[in-house]
């Protein structure tokens, strides 16, 4: 019985915003659709809100005793029929097309750039050197510190020398 209820509660919430759909469709003014009302209107939404397009299908029975509830199961067709919605396209699948042939370009790009061949020599090398630097010892990686300020001094000192020339040659 409580299950019943609950049903009949859907359904009616659901009636409701069939009536405010059909009826703003014919009026000018944008009615108040009350989707918040019941599980299913929620999950309706999506498709009666005109991103969507949506089937609905009504059962009857050609049985005497289920006249009334074939006439209203008929009358509730007929409003549902009258809901226009205006599908869009979602700018998602756009916007997927364009990045779709932004992959196909780029993936152009890589095989014209170079082959496989070049670009596995290229990280060999790159390998090789890191190698060799891990394996320098302290002593050598120091070594090499000391022959890069060796040369950091004479290039300053030839920049002075450079610069007392100039004075000089000013004066």
């Amino acid at each position: 019985a409580k299950e019943n209820a609950n049903i009949n509660k859907s359904l009616s919430a659901l009636g409701n915003v069939i009536n405010a759909l059909s009826s703003a469709g014919t009026a000018r003014r944008k009615a108040f659709v009350p989707y918040r009302d019941s599980k299913l209107t929620r999950v309706l939404q999506e498709s009666f809100s005109g991103n969507a397009f949506c089937t609905m299908i009504a059962t009857v029975s050609p049985a005497e005793v289920n006249s009334e509830e074939t006439f209203s199961t008929l009358q509730y067709a007929k409003r549902a029929k009258t809901i226009r919605v205006a599908a869009t396209r979602n700018q998602e699948s756009k916007q997927r097309e364009e990045l779709q042939k932004e992959v196909e370009e780029l993936r152009k790009l890589v095989l014209e750039a170079s082959s496989t061949e070049e670009l596995e020599a290229r990280h060999k090398a790159e390998i090789e050197a890191l190698e060799a630097f891990m394996k320098d010892t302290w002593e050598d990686k120091q070594r090499l510190s000391k022959e890069h300020e060796e040369q950091r001094e004479m290039a300053r000192k030839e920049v002075e020398r450079a610069n007392e020339q100039r004075l000089t040659e000013q004066q």
